[in-house]
């Protein structure tokens, strides 16, 4: 028996949508626990849970997308978890998965955390602890990522009746470097 027959009598593919979409909530809940529930997105680090599932087949793959609540609680760390080359593809990829992230989740509340976002690519190799920073210019992935975010963030828009909308944070996080 092939693995697509297999695959199609799985318990798993009768369930509705809904129904999957709560239980991915609940994954990417669970998988967040450590990270204060926020999904980390960083260059040359593991997968956010909702790209594992995604990976998973095409149709988990339209669930993640089209469910928005999946994408409210996400952490950016622009710092990169192993050396990783300026100019190599994945530096594209790690901002085209932000900024999917950041349309996937529509117009539901953002939480943002942005870690290390005043690093620009130069300075990620180059950093010492007794260095003085340069806040990023216009040309760094980060700057590009924070100017995205920034437009995607409903907490900088007002609303029809003029407020604000109030049920969003962005959070810019300065590590400071240990002597």
């Amino acid at each position: 028996m092939s693995l697509a027959a297999i695959n199609g009598h799985a318990s798993i593919h009768s369930l509705p949508t809904e129904m999957l979409a709560i239980v991915f909530q609940e994954v990417v809940y669970e998988a967040t626990l450590s990270n204060r529930y926020l999904s980390l997105f960083q260059i040359a680090g593991d997968l956010p849970p909702q790209f594992v599932l995604m990976a998973v087949c095409r149709d988990w793959k339209s669930i993640c997308i089209s469910f928005p609540a999946l994408w409210t609680r996400i952490w950016i760390i622009f710092l990169p978890k192993r050396s990783t080359a300026i100019g190599t593809p994945v530096w594209d990829l790690f901002a085209l998965a932000c900024k999917n992230a950041l349309d996937w989740g529509a117009s539901l509340p953002l939480d943002l955390e942005l870690d290390r976002w005043y690093f620009n690519e130069e300075q990620v190799f180059s950093t010492r602890p007794d260095t003085t920073f340069e806040v990023f210019d216009i040309m760094t992935l980060s700057f590009k990522i924070l100017r995205l975010a920034i437009d995607h963030s409903l907490l900088l828009q007002v609303r029809g009746d003029g407020r604000r909308h109030e049920q969003q944070r962005m959070i810019f996080r300065l590590v400071e470097a240990s002597s």
